[in-house]
């Protein structure tokens, strides 16, 4: 009876250590496009991870860098700002959505990846877009 005992605690010490250290990944479930004005166009694309969270990314291409610059200093307006620098923010957003977003500006061109997850906005910037 002992030997069930330790042999099941073994198995869901395994199964939880094997969960713990397996990298998150991303399965892209859709895609779409649209604009945030006569100036921009976007993509946009939906992602599901291994755990249950989900990652939507932008990528939205201005015909002026300073109109890329003008809607990325926006985005801290009404959040919470984690992290800033002159081409990167993070940050937390309340009601009514709810979560994290990342958004970086490249000249002419915005990606923003949002979560209700930081970590897997964090992971999902480095798999997919190549940021660390």
């Amino acid at each position: 009876m002992v030997q069930i005992l330790y042999r099941s605690f073994a198995f869901v010490l395994a199964v939880t250590v094997a969960l713990i250290l397996t990298p998150i990944e991303f399965d892209s479930e859709g895609v779409g496009s649209g604009s945030l004005g006569n100036d921009s166009f976007c993509s946009i694309a939906a992602y599901s991870s291994t755990y249950w969270k989900q990652v939507v990314s932008w990528s939205c291409t201005f015909n002026r860098a300073k109109d890329a610059a003008d809607r990325f200093s926006k985005l801290t307006d009404d959040a919470d700002v984690i992290l800033v620098t002159s081409n990167h923010v993070v940050a937390s957003y309340g009601a009514p959505a709810g979560g994290y977003c990342s958004s970086w500006l490249e000249e002419n061109h915005l990606l923003i990846s949002c979560s209700t997850s930081l970590e897997h906005v964090v992971k999902f910037d480095r798999q997919k877009i190549g940021k660390p």
